[in-house]
């Protein structure tokens, strides 16, 4: 459990400033590696569909890091960003930082059969036409210094 000192969280209140299918369930400050992988373990708890975005070195591997922690994985869990896609069991990790723009429905396909079996974890997933995947969790990571992440996740 991700103790309070480190993390305060809203109760599921609707933020006018973003989309209206969103809604800010919690809110996190990270001061640490350790603790962004234990915040990634809480969100983990809020969907199966994980769509993280945040600058280069924000901490996108870490929130993964947590979720499959979650799930129980051992595996040591690296960014897939010159592989594009890693497999774990019960997780599927994607970096989408090197795709080009022309994402689309095929990949929506892909991820929804995978969502069968599976929890799917997307790096650099705002490169994903967003509006047409139906329910997912959207973790937004905003770096405050160098010592100091602000996490965010939204549920649609």
């Amino acid at each position: 459990m991700v103790n309070t000192s480190v993390c305060g969280t809203d109760t599921r209140g609707f933020d006018s400033r973003r989309s209206p299918h969103f809604f800010i369930i919690m809110k996190f400050i990270s001061r640490s590696e350790k603790e962004t992988i234990k915040i990634g373990e809480e969100i983990a708890k809020n969907g199966r569909l994980f769509i993280i975005k945040g600058p280069v070195g924000s901490g996108k591997t870490r929130i993964v890091k947590g979720i499959a922690s979650h799930l129980g994985i051992k595996d040591e869990i690296t960014s897939p960003t010159f592989g594009f896609k890693k497999n774990y069991e019960g997780l599927v990790h994607y970096d989408l930082y090197l795709a080009n723009s022309k994402i689309g429905k095929e990949f929506i396909a892909l991820i929804n059969e995978e969502l069968e079996d599976n929890y799917i974890a997307i790096e650099w997933g705002e490169k994903i036409p967003l509006k047409i995947l139906n329910d997912y969790s959207l973790v937004t990571i905003n770096i405050n210094n160098d010592d100091e992440r602000e996490i965010i996740l939204e549920v649609k």
